[in-house]
């Protein structure tokens, strides 16, 4: 069944619009194909005198219509697909069709969904299932029913249907994780049993109910640890633990049973061992001793190891004591040549876990102490601040004038270390948290400093000092501060000074309104008239060079504190072509309006990406030169054909050349393509791309795109240390990293990107 029910009659210009950019990008997309399907040398250059011409290629039917339907799924124009699209005998034709009403998250193409999930194409029923279940919210018994039977219907299959790149397994199974209804936990359990390719996502899809249920049926719980355990005829799963770690508190009567069945999982190597040491972290103090050995042998993965000082973090009394005896093991084995490894990044992960520091002084002295070499690299030396600056850190607690905390930088030199701000990054936002520690009151020689941070400090420092305004009700010039980073020109700072203006809107008035009522919104006269234009200025549109993470966070503030002026143009952006942009103005307008605030379902059409006259046509590698020598990523377009064809045009402009990494968490993923290196922006005049999501499995060394929401995604890529499943169906995926990603650290740099 097609979507010719639901078709709304399109506006003339509308329809004309969108004839005008399919056949453009139809002609370029065509023009380009040829021309990529060039014989080339490996050094990129075309064959040499003796070479034949290439065949001139005329782009078939099909092949102009999967170019429309590309088009249709990255404008979100649903409209555009056909019943023929849905019903063709094509499957790379039904495969595209389904994956863009899949990818629309639209509530109207439902019945097309769940029409596809009849197809004999595997990947064709995977890309229902997936659309089904980022829109079960709403109909959720009609779509675990309608899920319930594919999954039935594709286990009594004889043969093996075809996937493609996708598999109906992991996409029926998740999409049952996603809508979490009862039936959705008895079936996934049920699957979990089978020997067939439902067992391992449909463990993974137990944690996606746990998550949004935040606990499991007692029955849950029990067949998941047999599983985990074993029998004499069934071999362990050691993903049936991973759903333990998503639920916010275990039932108390199986509290025991987990301790013992994922215990005894640690005896097992394997890449879900980690998903038994995360579960640990469920059961209380009785696993501390058991976690702290983990932590502390090298014989677990450092990935296993960062899992097991996380879970003693969440022990208050026990896992403090633990982390103790971790801290001074792991700073005996950080040599001088595992910092340039992961394990910087263990012990990192451990001193930020402590909150009690007795007996422990002489160690952290230590670490706050350690001296560079002479001849130390930049790479080095910055590892060796981070652990300094963090072991001083703790030492200092209150006291932000600690000599130890002042020269923890290395790169501070020693005339610079009494003043604020300080400018080298890492030792600035080491400065600023023993400023705002919890407790303290930002007055006297303590405000003065703040205020040096927060209004002209290192991008980093400065931001982490905007945001302690949420807890300081005491500083009398939170709205002057809050003004000059709402009118700089970097999304970040205007990001989070609105953040703060949304949490407490009472930041906002005039100083000599200040007071210590955390209420409702402030009245529109009392408002410091600077600040309130600043953010109505900042409503207005400026075209691609637009951050939507910045208006997003404008606009949010905006509806806390009620600013009536604002309201057209709130309703101007209610009709904005991005989903994030629309659900944040629609809770502004809510704010504003009351009542009969519109709902902002709808917007206009999602600009056509420049990308797609130029795609790029086939599997690429990028390398990255490093400090720490050479990394890349392999990047499929075939999955994300914009988001690939932009990290790769990227690379060849030398976009991320010389960029720093800004993000790194431990056994989680490494971020880097923000242009301001703190986490915002993307590129500079060009509009977000649609998001390109799909089931892939994240697994160890997948290549994400970074989001602040729904198409949202640019510049910013991550690499994963290991197998995330609650990432899978949330971020796209490019394509597989190889090398030491996971050894990198924030403020590491890219000097140099090369494209093959």
């Amino acid at each position: 069944m097609g979507l010719s029910t639901v078709r709304p009659a399109m506006p003339a210009l509308l329809a004309a619009f969108l004839l005008a950019a399919f056949l453009l990008a139809a002609f370029l997309l065509a023009a380009f194909l040829l021309v990529g399907c060039s014989a080339e040398t490996p050094s990129g250059t075309t064959g040499g005198p003796t070479s034949a011409p290439p065949a001139p290629t005329v782009a078939t039917e099909g092949d102009l219509r999967l170019q429309a339907i590309l088009l249709a799924e990255a404008t979100r124009h649903i409209e555009a697909i056909s019943d023929e699209d849905l019903t063709s005998r094509s499957t790379p034709i039904r495969r595209a069709a389904m994956r863009a009403l899949a990818r629309a998250r639209d509530p109207r193409a439902v019945k097309a969904l769940r029409h596809g999930l009849a197809d004999e194409d595997g990947e064709v029923i995977a890309w229902a299932a997936y659309g089904l279940g980022d829109v079960c919210v709403g109909r959720r018994e009609e779509t675990t029913s309608a899920l319930v039977a594919a999954a039935a219907a594709l286990r009594s299959r004889s043969t093996v249907m075809a996937q493609g790149m996708i598999s109906p397994a992991v996409a029926l199974a998740r999409a049952l994780g996603r809508c979490g209804t009862l039936p959705a936990e008895q079936t996934l359990l049920a699957l979990a049993r089978d020997e067939g390719p439902f067992r391992v996502p449909a463990a993974h899809a137990l944690g996606d109910v746990a998550k949004t249920r935040e606990r499991l049926r007692e029955d849950t719980y029990v067949g998941l640890l047999s599983l985990a355990e074993g029998d004499a005829t069934h071999p362990p799963l050691p993903e049936a633990l991973y759903p333990f770690s998503r639920v916010t508190h275990l039932t108390p009567s199986v509290v025991e049973r987990t301790q013992e069945v994922a215990l005894a999982a640690l005896d097992r190597p394997g890449a879900g061992r980690i998903y038994a040491i995360e579960a640990l972290a469920k059961v209380g103090e009785g696993a501390v001793e058991r976690l702290a050995a983990v932590a502390t042998d090298q014989a677990f993965t450092t990935e296993e190891r960062v899992a097991a000082v996380q879970s003693l973090a969440k022990s208050p009394r026990a896992g403090q004591r633990a982390l103790a005896t971790v801290v001074k093991a792991l700073a005996e084995e950080l040599t001088p040549e595992a910092m340039l490894t992961s394990k910087t990044g263990l012990l990192l992960t451990a001193l930020e876990a402590l909150t009690v520091v007795k007996g422990l002084e002489a160690t952290l002295g230590e670490l706050a102490a350690s001296p560079a070499a002479a001849d130390a690299s930049s790479a080095r030396r910055r590892r060796l601040s981070w652990i300094r600056c963090t072991a001083a850190k703790i030492l200092a607690e209150r006291n932000f004038r600690d000599p130890r905390l002042r020269a923890c930088d290395l790169d501070v030199a020693e005339a610079d270390r009494a003043a604020d701000p300080l400018a080298p990054s890492i030792g600035a936002r080491a400065v600023v948290q023993a400023i705002g520690v919890d407790g303290t009151q930002l007055t006297g020689d303590r405000l003065k400093a703040w205020t040096s941070y927060a209004r002209e400090g290192e991008r980093r420092a400065r931001q982490a000092a905007l945001a302690m305004l949420v807890d300081h009700a005491e500083v009398k010039d939170s709205a002057e501060i809050l003004l000059k980073a709402l009118e700089s020109k970097e999304p970040g700072l205007v990001a989070t000074a609105a953040e703060v203006l949304t949490k407490r809107p009472l930041r906002g008035v005039k100083r000599e309104l200040q007071n210590k009522d955390e209420g409702a919104a402030p009245a529109a006269a009392s408002l410091h008239p600077g600040l309130k234009q600043a953010l109505l200025d900042r409503l207005v549109p400026v075209g691609a060079s637009e951050d939507l993470e910045a208006l997003g966070a404008v606009i949010e503030a905006v509806g806390a504190l009620r600013l009536e002026d604002a309201k057209n143009e709130l309703l101007s952006r209610c009709k904005s072509p991005w989903v994030t942009i629309r659900d944040k103005t629609a809770k502004a307008l809510a704010g504003v309006m009351g009542r009969g605030a519109p709902t902002c379902d709808q917007g206009d059409p999602m600009p056509p990406p420049v990308e797609l006259d130029r795609l790029v046509p086939r599997t690429t590698t990028l390398t990255f030169e490093t400090e720490l020598g050479k990394l890349s990523l392999r990047l499929d377009p075939h999955l994300a054909p914009l988001a690939v064809t932009r990290a790769v045009t990227l690379a060849k402009n030398d976009f991320y050349d010389g960029m720093v990494v800004h993000r790194v968490v431990p056994a989680f993923v490494t971020q880097f393509g923000s242009p301001f290196a703190d986490g915002y922006g993307g590129v500079p005049g060009l509009p977000p791309l649609p998001c390109e999501t799909s089931p892939k499995p994240y697994v160890a060394g997948s290549v994400g795109v970074a989001l602040a929401g729904r198409d949202t995604g640019s510049s910013q890529l991550f690499v994963t240390h290991r197998a995330t499943p609650r990432l899978t169906g949330e971020y796209a995926i490019l394509g597989q990293a190889e090398g030491p990603w996971d050894a990198l650290i924030d403020g590491d740099v890219i000097q140099d990107v090369t494209v093959e």
